[in-house]
């Protein structure tokens, strides 16, 4: 198999798997009206994806050091497909939302960095990093693709059918990735048969790539779970006569697109100007305008979907240049151990970050501008620790990396 047909696949297996991400988010001002949920229950049920995701990663993702990570993305994907049924079928509430939420996060952490390895295994050099990096912008475009496809499922045919739909696609991810050949090189550790994290802790630099993706992934995870509330209620609060072209839904979509070409844009200015000044500069920035956005609210729906552009254009930025740097530094023989800790660092945060944001809400009041500011803020000042780690636990800034 040509190395660009299977830089292809992997990119399209993961956006499909992740098409199953914004099933609740696109769809939570219908849900909390079904299901009477609070703002701190609607965001335990987005932190509980990642929650998921953070439990299953040391499970899951160091098995791809002992065995092909092939057959890990193979059984993953069908769990989660299980999963999705399980949410359109069982579902009534917020116990067995979070439940079937859950387990849905679980399987992607059998999917995600798994298949990451599975590019890694099969590519060497400055095509590995950029491949490194397509594969987490796929990540992003998967999803932000979950938001359309679910508004529009839903739309047509019910919130159910939006599960149903994604346990379809997960089956696709699964097909897409089967036919791919083994590596030359699966890189797998056979000598040790224990779990061993100690190489990585050590690693001053890999840590504090570990620490700043954490910060980035609280950052865009809860943004991106909680965006179409945000707008949906500004909407609903201040301007319920504006009938906008782009709905809250497609706005996280289109937005969230933007990640592509973002991600991509800062690799290729670590590699030029230095991965550490890079991220210092993008994360510093990336954390103040998430500051301001809460209380640009009641202000102008357009005003909001441009900050969101924005915001989401100064995060995305972040991703690739982060993944990439991590990759490389990894202590040879724990590349998946490391992708291990890595994940469960942002995933972690993701758990953290949108139950942050829903308990501020709660406490101070989900119909108020200082409820939703205060809530934006809180994250903010929380994504600061990523330039602060970069800058202080001694990454080296080489510009050749």
């Amino acid at each position: 198999m040509r190395q660009i047909h299977l830089i292809i696949l992997m990119c399209l297996g993961i956006i499909l798997a992740l098409t199953c991400y914004a099933n609740f988010p696109a769809l939570q001002p219908d849900f909390e009206k079904l299901w009477r949920l609070t703002k701190l229950e609607s965001g335990l049920i987005f932190g509980i994806f990642f929650g998921g995701m953070f439990a299953g990663t040391p499970i899951l993702s160091p098995l791809a050091d002992r065995i092909d990570p092939k057959k890990i993305w193979i059984f993953s994907t069908l769990f989660m497909a299980l999963s999705s049924f399980g949410f359109a079928f069982l579902a009534t509430g917020f116990w067995s939302a979070l439940i079937f939420r859950g387990l849905t996060g679980f399987g992607l952490a059998g999917v995600y960095m798994p298949g990451l390895k599975i590019l890694t295994d099969r590519l060497e050099g400055d095509l590995q990093s950029r491949a490194t990096v397509l594969y987490t912008a796929s990540f992003i475009i998967g999803f932000s693709a979950s938001f359309a496809i679910s508004g529009e499922v839903a739309s047509a045919f019910g919130w159910q059918w939006t599960f149903i739909a994604a346990g379809i696609l997960l089956i696709a991810a699964l097909l897409i990735v089967i036919p791919i050949p083994p590596a030359e090189k699966h890189h797998l550790r056979t000598e040790d048969k224990r779990l061993d994290f100690r190489p990585t802790f050590r690693s001053k630099p890999v840590m504090a790539f570990v620490t700043a993706y954490g910060a980035h992934c609280l950052e865009a995870f809860t943004a991106g779970s909680w965006s179409v509330a945000f707008l949906t209620f500004h909407l609903t609060a201040f301007e319920p006569n504006l009938n906008p072209a782009f709905s809250p839904i497609w706005v996280a979509t289109i937005v969230g697109l933007i990640g592509l070409p973002s991600s991509i844009i800062g690799n290729e200015l670590a590699i030029k100007l230095g991965r550490r000044r890079v991220i210092f500069i993008i994360s510093s920035l990336s954390a103040t305008v998430t500051c301001i956005t809460g209380f640009l609210l009641g202000i102008s729906y357009w005003l909001l979907v441009t900050m969101a552009a924005i915001g989401t254009f100064i995060v995305a930025m972040d991703s690739g240049a982060l993944s990439a740097g991590m990759v490389q530094r990894a202590p040879k023989g724990y590349t998946a151990t490391t992708m291990a800790i890595y994940s469960m660092a942002g995933f972690g945060a993701g758990l953290i970050g949108p139950f942050c944001f829903g308990a501020v809400l709660q406490f101070i009041g989900g119909t108020s501008k200082l409820g939703w500011g205060l809530a934006y803020t809180v994250i903010g000042l929380l994504t600061f620790m990523a330039p602060i780690a970069i800058r202080f636990i001694g990454v080296k800034d080489d510009p050749g990396t």
